[in-house]
Protein backbone atom coordinates (compact mmCIF):
# COMPACT_ATOMS: atom_id res chain seq x y z
CA UNK A 1 0.00 0.00 0.00
CA UNK A 2 2.82 2.58 0.92
CA UNK A 3 4.23 1.71 -2.52
CA UNK A 4 1.02 2.56 -4.16
CA UNK A 5 0.84 5.93 -2.19
CA UNK A 6 4.13 7.28 -3.38
CA UNK A 7 3.47 6.47 -6.50
CA UNK A 8 0.00 8.25 -6.53
CA UNK A 9 2.32 11.70 -5.14
CA UNK A 10 4.80 11.20 -7.31
CA UNK A 11 2.20 11.30 -10.34
CA UNK A 12 0.63 14.50 -8.55
CA UNK A 13 3.84 16.07 -8.50
CA UNK A 14 4.23 15.53 -12.06
CA UNK A 15 1.35 16.67 -12.96
CA UNK A 16 1.30 19.85 -11.33
CA UNK A 17 4.72 20.17 -12.48
CA UNK A 18 3.70 19.90 -16.14
CA UNK A 19 0.20 22.56 -15.38
CA UNK A 20 3.16 24.89 -14.09
CA UNK A 21 5.15 24.43 -17.15
CA UNK A 22 2.23 24.85 -19.62
CA UNK A 23 1.31 28.08 -18.27
CA UNK A 24 5.00 29.64 -18.15
CA UNK A 25 5.10 28.82 -21.87
CA UNK A 26 1.65 30.60 -22.38
CA UNK A 27 2.64 33.24 -21.10
CA UNK A 28 6.01 33.52 -22.78
CA UNK A 29 4.29 33.27 -25.86
CA UNK A 30 2.61 36.18 -25.32
CA UNK A 31 5.19 37.90 -24.40
CA UNK A 32 7.55 36.63 -27.58
CA UNK A 33 3.84 38.28 -29.65
CA UNK A 34 3.87 41.56 -28.15
CA UNK A 35 5.28 44.18 -30.15
CA UNK A 36 6.97 47.05 -28.28
CA UNK A 37 7.37 50.58 -30.46
CA UNK A 38 9.71 53.50 -29.30
CA UNK A 39 7.31 55.80 -27.31
CA UNK A 40 8.65 59.90 -28.94
CA UNK A 41 8.25 62.77 -26.92
CA UNK A 42 6.37 65.74 -28.67
CA UNK A 43 8.03 68.74 -28.66
CA UNK A 44 6.13 71.61 -26.38
CA UNK A 45 5.01 71.80 -22.15
CA UNK A 46 3.91 68.49 -21.18
CA UNK A 47 -0.11 67.90 -20.59
CA UNK A 48 0.13 68.09 -16.11
CA UNK A 49 0.83 71.72 -16.54
CA UNK A 50 -2.46 72.98 -17.72
CA UNK A 51 -3.14 71.69 -13.90
CA UNK A 52 -1.41 74.09 -12.79
CA UNK A 53 -3.69 77.21 -13.97
CA UNK A 54 -5.67 76.74 -10.64
CA UNK A 55 -2.96 77.91 -8.79
CA UNK A 56 -1.95 81.32 -10.45
CA UNK A 57 -0.93 83.66 -8.65
CA UNK A 58 -3.71 86.55 -7.44
CA UNK A 59 -2.06 89.72 -5.85
CA UNK A 60 -4.01 90.11 -2.90
CA UNK A 61 -5.56 93.31 -0.84
CA UNK A 62 -3.47 95.28 1.67
CA UNK A 63 -5.62 94.42 4.26
CA UNK A 64 -5.17 90.77 3.22
CA UNK A 65 -1.39 90.71 2.97
CA UNK A 66 0.62 89.21 5.29
CA UNK A 67 2.26 90.97 8.46
CA UNK A 68 6.01 91.25 6.65
CA UNK A 69 4.44 92.61 3.69
CA UNK A 70 3.10 95.32 5.02
CA UNK A 71 5.87 96.24 7.28
CA UNK A 72 7.59 96.38 3.88
CA UNK A 73 5.17 98.72 2.43
CA UNK A 74 4.86 101.12 5.22
CA UNK A 75 8.45 101.57 6.42
CA UNK A 76 9.02 102.01 2.11
CA UNK A 77 6.44 104.85 2.13
CA UNK A 78 7.90 106.83 4.60
CA UNK A 79 11.45 105.79 4.35
CA UNK A 80 12.05 104.82 0.89
CA UNK A 81 13.24 101.28 -0.39
CA UNK A 82 16.75 101.29 -0.26
CA UNK A 83 16.15 102.18 3.74
CA UNK A 84 13.46 100.29 4.48
CA UNK A 85 15.08 97.18 3.32
CA UNK A 86 18.20 98.15 5.60
CA UNK A 87 16.64 99.13 8.65
CA UNK A 88 13.95 95.69 8.95
CA UNK A 89 17.46 93.74 8.11
CA UNK A 90 19.24 95.12 10.56
CA UNK A 91 16.51 95.35 12.79
CA UNK A 92 16.70 98.82 14.29
CA UNK A 93 14.38 101.31 14.80
CA UNK A 94 13.44 104.31 12.01
CA UNK A 95 14.48 107.42 13.86
CA UNK A 96 13.63 111.35 12.41
CA UNK A 97 16.74 110.96 9.77
CA UNK A 98 15.15 108.46 8.00
CA UNK A 99 12.00 109.83 6.96
CA UNK A 100 11.66 111.12 3.82
CA UNK A 101 10.99 114.69 2.73
CA UNK A 102 7.12 115.43 3.66
CA UNK A 103 6.35 115.68 -0.17
CA UNK A 104 8.45 112.52 -1.07
CA UNK A 105 6.22 109.89 1.51
CA UNK A 106 3.83 108.28 -0.12
CA UNK A 107 0.37 108.95 -0.26
CA UNK A 108 -0.75 105.90 0.61
CA UNK A 109 -0.16 106.73 3.92
CA UNK A 110 -3.13 109.11 4.54
CA UNK A 111 -5.51 106.28 3.16
CA UNK A 112 -8.28 104.25 5.15
CA UNK A 113 -6.95 100.44 4.62
CA UNK A 114 -3.55 101.84 6.24
CA UNK A 115 -5.13 103.81 9.03
CA UNK A 116 -7.33 101.14 10.50
CA UNK A 117 -4.18 99.34 10.98
CA UNK A 118 -1.50 101.96 11.60
CA UNK A 119 -1.03 101.33 15.48
CA UNK A 120 0.61 97.73 14.26
CA UNK A 121 3.58 99.62 12.74
CA UNK A 122 4.18 101.58 16.00
CA UNK A 123 6.69 99.13 16.97
CA UNK A 124 8.95 99.96 13.62
CA UNK A 125 9.57 103.64 15.16
CA UNK A 126 11.78 105.17 18.02
CA UNK A 127 8.74 106.84 20.13
CA UNK A 128 9.21 111.07 18.97
CA UNK A 129 9.52 109.70 15.48
CA UNK A 130 6.22 107.66 15.71
CA UNK A 131 4.64 110.61 17.28
CA UNK A 132 5.94 113.18 14.43
CA UNK A 133 4.82 110.73 12.26
CA UNK A 134 0.86 110.06 13.55
CA UNK A 135 0.42 113.99 13.97
CA UNK A 136 1.81 114.77 10.11
CA UNK A 137 -0.67 111.48 8.98
CA UNK A 138 -3.66 113.21 10.75
CA UNK A 139 -2.87 116.40 9.57
CA UNK A 140 -2.84 115.42 6.19
CA UNK A 141 -5.88 112.92 6.18
CA UNK A 142 -7.97 116.75 7.14
CA UNK A 143 -6.70 118.09 4.16
CA UNK A 144 -7.34 117.42 0.12
CA UNK A 145 -4.17 115.83 -0.55
CA UNK A 146 -2.53 116.08 -4.25
CA UNK A 147 -2.31 112.58 -5.20
CA UNK A 148 0.29 111.77 -7.82
CA UNK A 149 -0.16 108.92 -9.99
CA UNK A 150 2.88 106.39 -9.94
CA UNK A 151 3.28 105.97 -13.59
CA UNK A 152 3.59 109.53 -15.05
CA UNK A 153 4.23 111.14 -11.77
CA UNK A 154 1.74 114.09 -12.41
CA UNK A 155 -0.73 115.24 -10.23
CA UNK A 156 -3.85 113.18 -10.95
CA UNK A 157 -6.22 116.61 -10.45
CA UNK A 158 -3.69 118.73 -12.62
CA UNK A 159 -3.83 116.01 -15.40
CA UNK A 160 -6.61 118.26 -17.58
CA UNK A 161 -7.92 117.43 -21.24
CA UNK A 162 -9.15 120.05 -23.64
CA UNK A 163 -12.52 118.59 -25.16
CA UNK A 164 -14.83 121.07 -27.20
CA UNK A 165 -13.32 123.33 -25.75
CA UNK A 166 -14.09 122.62 -22.12
CA UNK A 167 -11.48 120.89 -19.09
CA UNK A 168 -11.76 117.34 -18.39
CA UNK A 169 -10.58 115.95 -15.27
CA UNK A 170 -8.40 112.39 -16.26
CA UNK A 171 -10.27 110.16 -14.42
CA UNK A 172 -8.75 107.62 -11.59
CA UNK A 173 -8.24 104.46 -10.40
CA UNK A 174 -7.26 103.36 -7.02
CA UNK A 175 -5.06 99.97 -6.56
CA UNK A 176 -6.28 98.03 -3.65
CA UNK A 177 -2.94 96.49 -3.25
CA UNK A 178 -0.01 98.88 -2.73
CA UNK A 179 -2.54 102.24 -1.85
CA UNK A 180 -1.99 104.37 -5.26
CA UNK A 181 -4.06 105.96 -7.61
CA UNK A 182 -3.36 105.91 -11.03
CA UNK A 183 -4.84 107.71 -14.15
CA UNK A 184 -6.97 105.52 -16.33
CA UNK A 185 -4.73 106.51 -19.54
CA UNK A 186 -1.70 105.00 -17.64
CA UNK A 187 -3.38 101.83 -16.54
CA UNK A 188 -4.64 101.33 -20.30
CA UNK A 189 -7.63 101.32 -19.14
CA UNK A 190 -10.99 103.24 -21.00
CA UNK A 191 -13.75 102.50 -18.46
CA UNK A 192 -14.12 101.70 -15.10
CA UNK A 193 -13.56 98.17 -14.71
CA UNK A 194 -16.10 95.64 -13.81
CA UNK A 195 -14.71 94.36 -10.61
CA UNK A 196 -15.17 95.39 -6.97
CA UNK A 197 -11.50 95.52 -6.03
CA UNK A 198 -8.38 96.53 -8.65
CA UNK A 199 -4.48 95.76 -8.74
CA UNK A 200 -2.66 97.48 -10.73
CA UNK A 201 -0.11 96.81 -13.63
CA UNK A 202 3.11 97.21 -11.47
CA UNK A 203 1.72 94.98 -8.74
CA UNK A 204 0.65 92.25 -11.37
CA UNK A 205 4.12 92.15 -12.87
CA UNK A 206 6.00 92.15 -9.25
CA UNK A 207 3.69 89.98 -7.82
CA UNK A 208 3.01 92.00 -4.77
Amino acid sequence: MSEISEKETVSQDVSVAIATLSKDEIRLKKLKGLHLTNVKRRMGKPRTTKRLDRYKYSPKQFLKKGNHEKVTMFLSWVTGNERAYYLLDSKENADIKDFRSTNLMSPALFENDVNSVLKSFEYLFTTETWDQLVKHINEQRKVDVDYVCSTCQQCVLKNLKLKNGTRKEEPWIFCDCCQIWYHYCCENLKRKPNCQTYVCKSCRKHKL
